[in-house]
């Protein structure tokens, strides 16, 4: 399908009909997709951020397979 826009109306249409396709595809997609985190439900609106649960998801980071992988994944 690529090539025969890139045949017919050249580059720069052929890559805005993508974009579009791609807006309407994921747009539709959206509709099927659950969320994966539930909603904090919020006991005191003064205080909305929980900071210390929130730095919590990202304990992998100091994981040594994740440094390695990120140390050794270099261009």
């Amino acid at each position: 399908m690529a090539s025969s826009l890139l045949q017919k109306v050249g580059y720069q249409w052929t890559l805005r009909i993508w974009a579009a396709m791609f807006i309407v595809f994921g747009s539709i997609a959206l509709l099927g997709v659950k969320p994966r985190l539930p909603v904090l439900a919020v006991r005191d609106p003064v205080r909305i951020y929980n900071v210390p649960r929130y730095l919590r998801q990202f304990k992998f980071v100091l994981r040594p397979l994740f440094i390695i992988n990120v140390v050794s994944v270099q261009e």
